[in-house]
């Protein structure tokens, strides 16, 4: 039995904590009734589907003009965020790679940081973050 009912021409799927997401040919998205996108929500190439901190549902959505749309209480976008090629959606925060290579992240990120619970909070600055694997 399908998740979304109608969802007979996907080109993507996202699924996060109940939510589910698929991306049409005509870049429309289908979604489940708990975190329904924006009604002028068009033109979408990519699509990720994450949480605020394992509690809420959020959407992001790639535009085929390079911008970037999140929906359902997720992060918003640093303003100017311009020339995205790829999104990716995470607890709380939000990444984009631009046409010249450059990480754009914005949201919050908890971090474990040991074995009984105790965490780290990281605030991502709005705007061009450069490539690093300096804490991979």
């Amino acid at each position: 039995m399908p998740v979304l009912d109608g969802a007979d021409d996907i080109v993507q799927a996202a699924s996060f904590f109940g939510a589910y997401f698929a991306l049409r040919t005509d870049g429309t998205v289908l979604a489940s009734a708990s975190s329904p996108p924006p009604d002028d929500l068009r033109d979408v190439v990519q699509i990720d589907a994450s949480t605020i901190h394992g509690h809420t549902a959020y959407g992001l959505a790639l535009l085929g003009d390079g911008t970037v749309r999140v929906w359902a209480g997720g992060p918003q976008p640093p303003a100017g965020l311009r020339h995205a090629k790829q999104i990716a959606a995470g607890s709380g925060f939000c990444l984009a790679l631009d046409e010249a290579g450059k990480v754009h992240g914005w949201g919050k990120i908890t971090v474990a940081a040991t074995a009984d619970g105790d965490s780290t909070d990281f605030n991502l600055t709005a705007g061009k973050q450069e490539p690093t694997t300096e804490h991979l």
